[in-house]
């Protein structure tokens, strides 16, 4: 085994630690992480800048057993938001969460999916996977006649132990 190289197994989860910041190597994505909440209905918020990736902090931190969130803009009005490259990632590209008590978990893509916004599976998202996993979570597009958003990119990674 190469030096430095994790000896966790991919069934081991981590104890509760605020995530901090997000590292994606396939797609030049290096961000801080803030918390996101839901509102009364339960509409889950989007980060409030562009370029800053949101932890749901009403779910598992990454690590964790249960199925964490983070969520991003594909794009403002400015450009590019963080998440704009997400629908590039493939199986096999890792996902790097550096935590507040100073471990990083790492994630490994196993898949990537586009949803109309209309057919959101929210209960896939949210809901357990098994294990510790990460759902990553951006727009789509919007479309060009109703300036609305029209789709979701989800990508969907497993744990694959600390770097």
């Amino acid at each position: 085994m190469a030096a430095g190289a994790s000896t966790r197994s991919a069934a081991t989860v981590l104890t509760r630690s605020t995530p901090v910041g997000l590292h994606i190597p396939a797609i030049g994505v290096r961000t801080k992480l803030t918390r996101v909440g839901s509102g009364a209905d339960g509409t889950v918020h989007l980060p409030h800048t562009p370029d800053i990736a949101g932890w749901f902090d009403g779910g598992p931190a990454p690590g964790e057993a249960g199925s964490a969130v983070l969520l991003g803009h594909r794009d403002s009005h400015r450009g590019p938001g963080v998440f704009f490259h997400l629908h590039r990632l493939r199986p096999g590209d890792i996902l790097e969460i550096a935590r507040a008590d100073g471990t990083a978990a790492r994630f490994m893509v196993h898949g990537v999916a586009t949803y109309p916004t209309s057919a959101f599976p929210a209960d896939l998202v949210y809901g357990p996977h098994g294990g510790s996993s990460l759902q990553l979570v951006s727009c789509g597009g919007v479309n060009r006649h109703s300036h609305h958003n029209d789709s979701h990119v989800v990508v969907y990674a497993g744990f694959a132990g600390t770097a």
